[in-house]
């Protein structure tokens, strides 16, 4: 497979993870074309361990992790996008397993896959978190495999939303009729660490009974892609 893929690695105070991020990219046994690192305002050695990486650099300017995303999205030269929060990590074959599936499926916007959930020392799961640790379906932002016209479609992250924005992007890639796949394997591992900006309950869950709200009138609002085939 000769596919062309960019990494979009955000990134606030990251200096803790980042390098192993970055380094479970680069030991893809499917090559990126480019890994490019968008710094949300860090303040630590965030900028010299990316720079040190050999990766792209850009920053966002503290605008949050949507406009960092699509900060990435906008500067990658690649016609596939992958996304990685930076304390999050990939297996090695999890971009090959997504492009094989790419390939008998091309239909397919998009493809995400399951995560394995680590608890780092001293921190404790959210108290909103529901599912299996061994294989959670909750991490998007670290493992979707997406095409970028579908992207550039749909109009990217939205910056309204500090904690579910990649959730919201989503549930508006499938209200528009875009269909994807999510690969039972877990393929990344989402470490949880006490210092996920997502922790909290309360602004988390408020968050998601907005998108899924709106996902809900849109919904309502609009025939699915079957219904307009058939008009």
């Amino acid at each position: 497979m000769t596919e062309a893929v960019s990494v979009i690695i955000p990134v606030r105070n990251g200096e803790r993870f980042l390098g192993e991020a970055i380094a479970t990219v680069a030991a893809q046994t499917h090559a990126v074309d480019e890994i490019v690192v968008v710094d949300d305002g860090s303040t630590d050695s965030t900028r010299e361990i990316a720079l040190e990486s050999g990766v792209r650099y850009l920053t966002s300017a503290g605008r949050g992790s949507a406009i960092a995303r699509n900060t990435g999205a906008a500067a990658a030269r690649s016609p596939l996008l992958a996304f990685l929060d930076h304390d999050d990590l990939w297996m090695p074959d999890k971009l090959e397993r997504q492009l094989e599936r790419l390939a008998v499926a091309p239909d397919l916007g998009f493809v995400t896959t399951r995560v394995r959930v680590r608890v780092e020392p001293g921190a404790t799961l959210p108290s909103w978190f529901r599912g299996d640790l061994t294989a959670w379906s909750g991490a998007i932002g670290s493992t979707v495999l997406v095409r970028a016209p579908v992207l550039n479609a749909v109009g990217g992250f939205n910056p309204a939303f500090k904690y579910a924005d990649d959730y919201d992007w989503l549930l508006r890639t499938r209200d528009a009729g875009f269909s994807g796949d999510e690969l039972a394997t877990p393929l990344a591992e989402h470490r949880v660490h006490g210092m996920n900006h997502s922790h909290d309950r309360e602004p988390v869950t408020a968050e998601l009974m907005v998108v899924l709200r709106a996902s809900m009138k849109r919904r309502v609002r609009q025939p699915d892609a079957a219904d307009r085939a058939g008009a």
